[in-house]
């Protein structure tokens, strides 16, 4: 389903981008997800949206495309 998650600040998210969940349990971008270890949470399935300068913006995410352990 989809869940609204909490993002790391300065994310960029478009419709169909992949979402990451890091260590601190915040969600980022594909784009910044190399060397952290983040494991694949969902697609994100806003309009497109640019996150604030502060972490916690919350981002809609179809977390049914989630990783599995």
């Amino acid at each position: 389903g989809v869940l609204m998650i909490a993002s790391k600040a300065s994310q960029t998210y478009t419709t169909g981008l992949a979402v990451f969940a890091t260590a601190g349990g915040l969600v980022t971008d594909s784009d910044d997800k190399s060397g952290t270890g983040a494991k694949k949470v969902g697609i994100y399935v806003g309009t497109g949206v640019t996150t604030g300068s502060a972490d916690g913006d919350l981002i809609p995410v179809d977390t049914s495309f989630a990783a599995k352990a």
